[in-house]
């Protein structure tokens, strides 16, 4: 099949071009090579060498526009990522990520295409905070911790009713989704208007959560890292990684 992957040459993205490709897909990539992910500018070395590279912005309408003509699925990986980050860079992300797969639903519903399938990397941090349960109270979806509690170096979550610790369990799929970033509801933003319009107009449409994905590839220069960042860059500085 003919696979259009955006965001393909970042972490997440170029993994998933080399399995296409190996399974036989002709794929092509639209990415903008974000400096935050890619300090150089360029194509990184580990980009598959047969997979089709389109540098250009999910923003730019001609650009989409132009990368799924001919295509048969869409992988949406393209997004800017940082929970922390995107507090104060309110207006990229909301951009990026919302009006980014904005611009390329209403291309799909506008120009004539041979799209069958589309694909989304939504997040888990549209949930906000998990599950939990208290042994008095039952399960439990806490509120963020408080400032106050932070500063007392209390890091784990506490019964809002009863006030003992809570155990953590698994987040139900069909959960509410409570944002709590401007990050979390660009990513909502992102898989709702997918699967809006998938219904509207019978595209198949999927949205995976992904969940604090890590690996090879991954930029140590960018925020979404987190603490995998802080842990291999202690490693290779020789120190072991601090775990609190």
């Amino acid at each position: 099949m003919k696979i259009l992957v955006t965001g393909g040459a970042g972490f997440i993205g170029s993994f998933l071009v080399d399995s296409l490709v190996q399974e036989g897909h002709k794929v092509r990539v639209l990415d903008n090579l974000e400096p935050q992910v890619h300090r150089s500018g360029q194509l990184p070395d580990y980009f598959n060498k047969n997979a089709e590279f389109i540098q250009g912005d999910m923003r730019d309408y001609e650009k989409v526009k132009s990368a799924i003509q001919g295509q048969e699925v869409i992988f949406h990986e393209a997004s800017m990522v940082g929970v922390g980050q995107s507090q104060y860079q309110i207006s990229k992300y909301i951009a990026s990520n919302s009006l980014g797969t904005a611009n390329l639903l209403d291309v799909l519903v506008n120009t004539k295409n041979n799209v069958e399938k589309l694909i989304v990397a939504a997040s888990m941090s549209s949930y906000g905070e998990g599950r939990y349960r208290c042994t008095s109270c039952g399960d439990i979806r806490p509120p963020l911790r408080s400032p106050e509690q932070l500063k007392a170096e209390e890091w784990e979550c506490f019964c809002p009713h009863c006030r003992r610790e809570l155990k953590p369990i698994p987040t139900n799929e069909d959960a509410r989704q409570n944002n709590n970033s401007v990050y979390g509801l660009s990513k909502m933003d992102q898989e709702q208007l997918c699967m809006i319009i998938g219904r509207t107009y019978s595209i198949p449409t999927v949205a995976l959560r992904y969940f604090n994905v890590y690996g090879p590839r991954q930029s140590l220069s960018n925020p979404y890292t987190g603490v995998a960042a802080i842990f291999m860059s202690r490693i290779k500085n020789n120190h072991p990684p601090v775990i609190f």
